[in-house]
Parts: structure tokens; C-alpha cells; sequence
């Protein structure tokens, strides 16, 4: 069967990123928690995320399947698919400790995404590359601030694409909004919402 390249350095990315994770935390109790979690959100986003590319893209569908799935676009579905895993997120009752390995996991996807593309697809997204590097290594250093790495990353990301062209996500392209309102959301449920006790 033939496997997309996007979507084949997409999946080679989150397996490095869960190697790392695996090799660098000790409780593996608790790491076997994050991962499952983290796969039951992410099965969440992809199961929706696709359903909703087939619905709004169903004549391409028909006539390119592979195409329309493994083409890195879907600005509307992808959103749609963010949705169904915060309100899943919600449901799990996500503690801070599993959110802190989540973002680790994600921005660790993230970045080795970005460096497989440069490396084997000869794309260029430095910017990305930075920005998910920063977040990846600061909250891995300092997991006691990592909000503020994400907030402010976010925040960068969204000032960024309002000057120049829009940062991707992982492929997927995004508003500069998309950006604002990812930091505005993980500072209130940082500090207002949750009131979590930093750890």
C-alpha cells in the first residue's frame, strides 16, 4: 500500500517524539498514562478531522481519494478537529501533569516534522522550526514554566503571520488568529479556569 509522504513523515515524527519522551521520563506509569490519553485525543482529532474533509470535499473524494486525505490543507477541518479534541480533553479530565506531557509530545512531533521536511522533502519552514524547537526544548528544560513557553510561542507565532506569511501547522495552514487565540486560551486555562498549582 502506498503511504503519502506527508503522511509518512508525519507519523515517523510522533514516533520519535514518543521515543524521546519514553527514554527521558522515568515513571513509566505515568508516561504509559500521558501516551494513552495522548492517543486517544490524537485519535480524536485525525477520526474527525478526516470525516470532516470527506464530508466537505466529497465529489474530489470520489475521484482522488489519497490525494485529498494526504494533501496538507484543511484550514476548516482542521479547526473542526481541534473542537472535538479540547471538548475530548475536557471529558478525560486532562490533569496539568498530562496536558505539561502532551505539549512535550506535540511540539517534539512538531519539531522533528519540520526537520524531516527540511531534510527529506527539501522544504524550507525555518520559522516553524524555531518556534517549535523553542517551545519543544524550553518546556522540556524548565517544565515548571512551560505555559508561558506555549503562551508566548503561540503569541510569536500569531505576530508573525500577521506581518508575512501564516505559519503551518504540521503542513496544515492556519489563520495568524488561529495563533491569538491559542495563547489567549492556554493563559486562561492556566490562570484563571483550572488554578492549577505549578509544578
Amino acid at each position: 500500500m502506498f503511504i503519502p509522504p506527508y503522511i509518512a513523515v508525519r507519523i515517523v515524527a510522533f514516533l520519535m517524539s514518543i521515543g524521546v519522551f519514553w527514554v527521558m521520563h522515568t515513571d513509566k506509569k505515568e508516561t504509559k498514562r500521558i501516551l494513552s490519553k495522548g492517543t486517544s485525543l490524537l485519535t480524536t482529532f485525525f477520526v474527525v478531522f478526516i470525516g470532516a474533509k470527506l464530508i466537505t470535499t466529497f465529489p474530489m473524494v470520489l475521484e482522488y481519494p489519497i490525494a485529498v486525505l494526504s494533501y496538507p490543507s484543511g484550514t476548516l477541518e482542521f479547526y473542526i478537529g481541534v473542537g472535538a479534541m479540547l471538548i475530548h480533553a475536557f471529558r478525560l479530565s486532562v490533569t496539568k501533569d498530562e496536558l505539561y506531557g502532551m505539549v512535550v509530545l506535540l511540539s517534539g512531533a512538531f519539531f522533528f516534522y519540520y526537520i524531516i521536511s527540511i531534510v527529506v522533502m527539501d522544504d524550507r519552514p525555518l520559522a516553524e522550526l524555531v518556534l517549535w524547537f523553542i517551545i519543544y526544548i524550553g518546556s522540556f528544560l524548565w517544565k515548571r514554566y512551560w505555559p508561558v513557553f506555549l503562551e508566548v510561542g503561540m503569541l510569536v507565532a500569531g505576530l508573525l503571520s500577521l506581518n508575512g506569511p501564516v505559519l503551518d501547522v504540521m503542513g496544515v495552514p492556519v489563520d495568524a488568529g488561529f495563533y491569538i487565540v491559542a495563547a489567549a486560551g492556554i493563559f486562561i486555562i492556566d490562570r484563571r479556569v483550572y488554578k492549577w498549582k505549578r509544578t
